[in-house]
């Protein structure tokens, strides 16, 4: 089951626990069946025509198969799997990606789409393309269901910057949106070959299932398989930014997707580092931030990054009280010679 499903469970079992302590009986709401989205997704129309001609475009593009990982693997028959995992934004680091993204127009996933994008054509030469898991909960009765509401897209981005990764990153949405099944008909089910290349993102702050993931002290386990291919996901939540990326474990693997992430975080924390809430001058030491406005744009993303900083606060205070205590001491002083009067 998908990710959404497993916070349904956890949530649904704590809720249920929470109600037998109490002395209660648990009481649920009744969510609709997976069997019933299966359903109603073979129901949905036919893609058009532009989409499938698009998805056909992206396949030959690779090969005729699905997008593949676009440097050396090294062998392609079944491997160990390797897992690296990095921590590539604290909440700071998070909240400055997150200001430049507002600054831009576009979304956070969109800036990480561009990063990989740059890091894809510096290092190999070609256009990002990957298979890009969309969710299909495309109505909120479905939020409470637990099963795989998981369909497959697919997300080609030719050349860097915020405008292009954005437009890649709706279409790929939109060729999600359709019965899988049916635009893989042309060639007998998806094309898979060895090196596949998949990219998840999942931003756990705006999914509205949520629990106490630091409280409870959650874990994330993943089973140990054997790999020919190249998985990434992306984990946002209240903590930052974190990347768990699985791949075969060969000595040409390690060195080329080793590379590919080192580059990919270099670049997407040069991102936060250099936005308005990260750029050079912002923090003080102890990795204080100093207030920096560059242009009353920027002005409100700052301040969110600011106002959990107690010195910040007395210093803001201090700023305040020295601006408005000659204008209370003259008001003052007027009341006080109107009573006179």
């Amino acid at each position: 089951m998908d990710m959404w499903s497993m916070l349904v469970i956890a949530r649904d079992l704590l809720t249920a626990l929470a109600a037998v302590r109490a002395g209660r009986d648990p009481l649920l709401p009744p969510a609709l069946d997976f069997a019933e989205h299966t359903r109603a997704m073979a129901e949905r129309p036919a893609a058009p025509d532009d989409v499938r001609d698009r998805w056909a475009e992206i396949i030959e593009a690779g090969g005729d198969v699905m997008p593949r990982f676009p440097l050396p693997l090294g062998d392609p028959e079944m491997q160990p799997e390797r897992v690296e995992v990095r921590d590539v934004f604290d909440v700071d680091d998070s909240a400055a990606f997150s200001a430049q993204a507002r600054e831009d127009g576009v979304s956070t996933l969109t800036l990480a789409v561009d990063a990989m994008t740059s890091a894809t054509r510096e290092l190999a030469g070609t256009a990002l393309r990957a298979v890009f898991p969309v969710h299909s909960r495309y109505e909120p009765s479905w939020h409470d269901s637990v099963g795989w509401f998981i369909t497959n897209s697919v997300l080609e981005c030719r050349e860097p910057g915020p405008r292009a990764a954005a437009a890649a990153v709706r279409e790929a949405v939109r060729l999600g949106s359709w019965p899988l099944e049916d635009l893989m008909r042309p060639w007998g089910g998806m094309p898979e070959a060895p090196g596949m290349f998949a990219i998840s993102w999942l931003d756990l702050r705006r999914l509205p299932v949520r629990i106490d993931a630091a409280g409870l002290e959650a874990q994330y386990v993943g089973a140990t398989i054997r790999t020919d291919g190249v998985m990434l996901w992306f984990i946002l939540d209240e903590s930052g930014l974190h990347l768990r990326c699985r791949y075969p474990d060969t000595a040409e693997a390690r060195e080329h997707v080793g590379a590919w992430l080192d580059l990919l975080v270099a670049k997407l924390q040069a991102v936060a580092r250099s936005s308005a809430g990260g750029r050079p001058g912002a923090r003080g030491p102890g990795g204080m931030f100093l207030l920096f406005l560059p242009g009353w744009s920027s002005a409100p993303p700052m301040l969110l990054l600011l106002l959990d900083r107690p010195i910040f606060l007395i210093l803001l205070y201090g700023v305040l009280g020295a601006l408005f205590m000659p204008f209370l001491a003259v008001t003052l002083l007027w009341i006080l010679n109107t009573r006179r009067v």
